[in-house]
């Protein structure tokens, strides 16, 4: 019997990434009727999960099942890290735990795509690896994408350590241009400090 497609999904930490995940993977699955395709969450933590987050994976639908990774430490960091990066480098240092669990699913299950959160982006090497469908799953506004993906440009026209806080920024798609100021706090930071490359390397 042809096993089900699998799609592995991988949120970065937090809640507030974990639902619009959930609520996609319903949705993908309703449209394909539920009966030839799984999804698994494979799930970077920095501890337990809280209760809300444990109600939300205990009341999957049975084609969903998920799998908590081992817990990663950041108390290295400094304590006033902005939580983007707190967040990356969680999925960053469990790059170990995720290729174990993505070759234990390659190995028995039909898997065939891997779908990250923005934050999750060092997992794309893992989908060339076992040559996968590869998707980013983002569920902000079109605009802020926008801005993400336009970033670099900006970057590579900053010679200073600070963008200039009253620097006109045109957003693809935006009627009208932005100071910087205006955009993400992440840009006005010192460009050669870890809050910033960790933005600009997931942009």
């Amino acid at each position: 019997m042809e096993k089900k497609a699998c799609i592995a999904m991988v949120p970065c930490p937090g809640q507030g990434h974990l639902i619009p995940l959930v609520e996609f993977a319903k949705r993908l699955l309703h449209q394909n009727n539920n009966n030839n395709l799984h999804v698994t969450f494979l799930i970077p933590t920095l501890g337990p999960p809280t209760p809300s987050v444990k109600s939300i994976l205990n009341s999957l639908p049975p084609n969903m099942d998920f799998n908590i990774l081992p817990h990663v430490n950041i108390e290295d960091l400094p304590q006033n890290t902005h939580p983007a990066t707190q967040m990356t480098l969680t999925v960053t240092r469990s790059l170990p735990f995720l290729h174990q669990a993505l070759g234990s699913l390659h190995h028995n299950t039909h898997l065939v795509a891997l779908v990250f959160d923005i934050f999750s982006i060092d997992a794309l090497d893992f989908a060339k690896e076992f040559n996968l469908l590869s998707y980013v799953f983002y569920a902000s506004g079109a605009l802020t994408l926008s801005f993400m993906l336009s970033f670099p440009k900006l970057d590579e026209s900053v010679s200073s350590e600070f963008i200039e806080p009253t620097k006109i920024v045109n957003v693809p798609g935006s009627v009208m241009p932005f100071q910087a100021k205006d955009l993400v706090d992440l840009i006005l930071y010192e460009r050669s400090g870890e809050t910033y490359r960790s933005f600009l390397s997931v942009s």
